[in-house]
């Protein structure tokens, strides 16, 4: 390729759905094994972040570096966390499939607006007070 230079192609077509996948580097001496490997970890980095930014994480701008590494950090923990929970609704027969990370953050919101509704229901504090707490202006 003329702006690249020598360049190793992968074509990956599936016979069923005619799907194809091209894959393109600069790294001639791999092997192809190699290249799908390096492709296959790039997808789980990208996938990742294509969940982080779904979930509202990604459009954020730092005055600091060290608040754009805070920040990573706690996108990083909270995708962990949800992943670990959406397995373990499985696991635990909460749910029958897993679900994706939206449809977990969703299913967080009902249980949460669920146990919200029945604190209120069985609260022994009075109505005005229940309303202060809830106001948030």
């Amino acid at each position: 390729m003329p702006k690249i230079g020598d360049v190793s192609i992968v074509v990956n077509v599936k016979s069923q759905t005619k799907d194809t996948h091209l894959l393109c580097t600069d790294l001639i001496e791999c092997g192809v094994e190699e290249i799908v490997g390096h492709a296959l970890q790039r997808h789980r980095i990208e996938d990742f972040y294509k969940q982080a930014k779904a979930l509202g994480f990604g459009e954020y701008r730092f005055r600091e570096s060290e608040a754009a590494l805070i920040h990573a950090h706690v996108v990083s923990l909270a995708c962990t966390l949800l992943d670990v929970l959406r397995r373990r609704l499985v696991r635990y027969c909460v749910v029958w499939s897993l679900l994706s990370f939206e449809g977990t953050v969703e299913w967080i919101r009902k249980r949460a607006m669920h146990l919200f509704m029945h604190t209120i229901r069985n609260s022994r504090q009075p109505f005005r007070t229940i309303l202060n707490m809830i106001n948030t202006h």
